[in-house]
């Protein structure tokens, strides 16, 4: 299938393309969006139109910016390839719903902010995104921010230990306790997956981070993997599944525990990082628990 696109830059000062990713663009490089490579970027205040074509296969992919850091300032999001018309999932992947989940490490700055540390010659770490996503939303406190203890000298420890054996601190250091504009502790604006009693779900999961592996997980629930990356595996169970930046996983989960509530988790992996990010798998008919889970997230 042909898909028509449109992008508008509205950013000031910046240009940027967008790239689908896991799209091959055969015959049509000029439509892949690597910046300075198959493509020019889309200068400010201009707009581009791409046409781009499908894989044949059924699989989870996603678009992202492709200057700098664009996909830190939000330009991603998810592209599903389903079957054909008149024709059905693999055995191995037949489910009853479909459940796209964008997970992202957020960092709260802008992102030139962030590339001006990665950038110069004594590179400077910028420390752990201030919150995790899952679809868009997530949990953050204030208090959360204080995960770095920093001397005098400009070197940052985390429980003991130099953060990332930088020598100086990271670049960026987000406001501390008591800044403006910061969330308090309770989570009304988690994202929610409602599921049934004894049906079998695709969560088509993608990372859309730009510098963390995020590890996915389900309260209680076994995740059976059956596609990476747009291609479809030997079937995998597993307690839980990690994904780098641009990769992507599909995870069948079977509801067949009790009726309730269940967290699904998102931890960074490779660092001892305080950052997880939340959303809830809410089974339907069953009692309201969020209240419960609000002060679970708290404690």
């Amino acid at each position: 299938e042909e898909v028509d696109i449109f992008l508008t830059n509205d950013l000031e000062g910046v240009a940027t393309t967008l790239h689908w990713h896991g799209f091959d663009q055969f015959g049509r490089p000029w439509e892949d969006g690597a910046a300075y490579s198959s493509d020019c970027p889309v200068a400010p205040g201009t707009f581009r139109h791409y046409v781009i074509k499908a894989p044949e296969k059924p699989g989870t992919h996603y678009y992202h910016g492709h200057t700098g850091l664009a996909k830190e300032a939000g330009a991603n999001g998810m592209l599903l390839v389903d079957p054909a018309d008149g024709a059905v999932w693999p055995d191995a992947m037949r489910h009853d719903g479909d459940v796209p989940l964008l997970i992202q490490d957020w960092y709260h700055a802008p992102a030139l902010s962030l590339i001006a540390g990665l950038g110069q010659s004594k590179f400077r770490w910028v420390g752990d995104p201030q919150s995790i996503l899952v679809n868009g939303r997530g949990h953050f406190n204030c208090s959360d921010n204080n995960v770095y203890d920093c001397d005098d000298m400009g070197q940052c420890t985390s429980k003991g230990k130099t953060v990332c054996t930088a020598k100086e601190q990271p670049y960026y250091l987000p406001p501390r306790k008591g800044a403006p504009n910061c969330a308090d502790a309770n989570c009304p604006g988690l994202f929610e997956v409602n599921v049934e009693m004894g049906k079998t779900y695709l969560l088509r999961v993608a990372n859309g981070g730009s510098l963390n592996m995020l590890s996915f997980a389900v309260e209680k629930h076994n995740l059976t993997v059956v596609e990476i990356d747009g291609e479809p595996t030997k079937p995998l169970q597993v307690s839980s599944f990690d994904l780098h930046s641009g990769q992507r996983a599909g995870l069948l989960l079977n509801a067949d525990q009790l009726i309730g509530v269940y967290w699904i988790s998102v931890k960074i992996r490779g660092r001892n990082s305080p950052r997880m990010g939340k959303a809830l798998l809410k089974y339907m008919g069953g009692l309201n628990r969020s209240e419960e889970h609000t002060s679970e997230l708290q404690s």
